[in-house]
């Protein structure tokens, strides 16, 4: 039901498709729907007090988006979270949410072809200032570094393309994923996920626009597809890398080495080590990874095509694996995305549409349905004292919860 004066959905309800005979009665009430599934007829009242207006607001992309970054600027002398998207189309497009609509301050493309990820990168002082630079990476292997330009009149921001990678193999493979391992002065790590199977660890000079691979695992390691990335810094000041494969397997990697200088990053064929394999993590493909210190111990959050959430708790020292935690059943359809929010509670979104919170024995806190069809992507940002998730697919939503919750 739809106030088209408003410009926003005043309630909707979920019938999984199919439904050719329905019907809506409006009352003092509320709204009550009527539908046919089945050979049965279903209804469901909801009342007005009780719908919030979600807004509708025009299309933002053609096709599919893949890829959304939440990141933190300084607009007109004011600090704003924007989101980042990338998708299909091969464009970048920087989205200010704010009283309850979405506007568009930049759009860029230099992409050939489809954008799968995107990531930002921790402030950098630059020029006399901090910077803002993000990275995005998708089909043909081609990783790009931007430089993001506000500016001080209005609410306007200008991506400047930075820096791109060079292409390691002549092939046509994608760039699955990327993470941000480490930045130090101008430096940063980058580990970037590929389709045929490799993982390259990759050193951005920001000074000097330039990429170098300063390490690279061989294909026949993992063997299948890497579909997910995520890096994290133990308490022993170690940088492991986890990535997450087509098979289900998660396999984990130390670069500790090649950060501190201790490996010559300039001499050819510098290969990657995996200190741990993780088997059957999931039945088929990890899609998403995320991980986080716990004490001495690190916490991996997954989602994979077999519609479930599994917690992987690794000792750091060495690691290995210290408890398995598992919802088989966590969603319908296949997980895109899981972030955790703080205090052990985890967020996921499923191509059933469903964004669920999990506490950390993966029992359900709470649930919304977003409006997006085929959720491809998740991000959490912190704004104040709430959490705002985002969700991406075919079409962009946020939605804004206590980060006490």
């Amino acid at each position: 039901l739809v106030d088209v004066e408003a410009a926003h959905i005043v309630v909707s309800t979920v019938c999984a498709g199919g439904a050719k005979l329905w019907q809506v009665v409006v009352g003092s009430a509320g709204v009550r729907i009527g539908l046919v599934k089945s050979g049965l007829l279903r209804t469901v009242c909801v009342p007005l007090s009780q719908s919030a207006p979600i807004v509708l607001a025009t299309g933002i992309s053609a096709t599919d988006i893949r890829a959304v970054c939440a990141i933190d600027v300084q607009i007109g002398g004011r600090q704003l979270c924007v989101a980042l998207l990338g998708g299909e189309d091969g464009h970048i497009r920087i989205i200010k949410c704010s009283d309850m609509q979405l506007d568009v301050l930049a759009n860029v493309r230099r992409h050939r072809s489809v954008i799968r990820c995107i990531q930002s990168i921790p402030s950098i002082s630059l020029d006399g200032g901090a910077s803002r630079f993000v990275l995005s990476a998708g089909a043909g292997s081609e990783l790009r570094c931007w430089r993001l330009n506000a500016s001080s009149g209005d609410d306007s921001l200008a991506l400047v393309d930075w820096a791109l990678a060079p292409v390691l193999d002549d092939r046509d493979i994608r760039i699955m994923d990327i993470a941000v391992v480490h930045r130090e002065l101008s430096n940063v790590w980058i580990v970037a996920a590929y389709s045929d199977a490799s993982v390259v660890l990759w050193r951005l000079d920001i000074d000097h626009q330039t990429f170098s691979c300063a390490a690279r695992a061989a294909s026949d390691i993992h063997a299948h597809c890497v579909l997910s990335a995520a890096s994290v810094k133990t308490n022993d000041g170690r940088y492991l890398v986890l990535t997450g494969a087509s098979d289900g397997q998660i396999i984990v990697w130390d670069v500790s080495m090649f950060i501190a200088g201790t490996v010559d990053v300039a001499k050819p064929n510098v290969a990657l080590q995996a200190v741990l394999k993780i088997p059957h993590v999931h039945q088929s493909g990890v899609n998403t990874l995320c991980a986080h210190v716990d004490g001495v111990d690190i916490v991996v959050a997954s989602g994979g095509d077999d519609c479930s959430i599994s917690l992987t708790r690794i000792g750091s020292t060495p690691p290995s694996v210290q408890s398995v935690t598992r919802n088989e059943l966590a969603h319908a359809s296949a997980i895109q995305g899981v972030a955790f929010l703080g205090g052990g509670s985890i967020c996921s979104v499923s191509t059933d549409q469903r964004v669920a919170v999990w506490n950390q024995h993966l029992e359900l806190q709470d649930m919304a349905i977003t409006l997006v069809s085929d959720p491809s992507a998740l991000e959490v940002s912190t704004i104040g004292d709430d959490l705002q998730i985002m969700v991406a697919g075919i079409g962009f939503e946020t939605f804004t919860m206590s980060s006490s919750c």
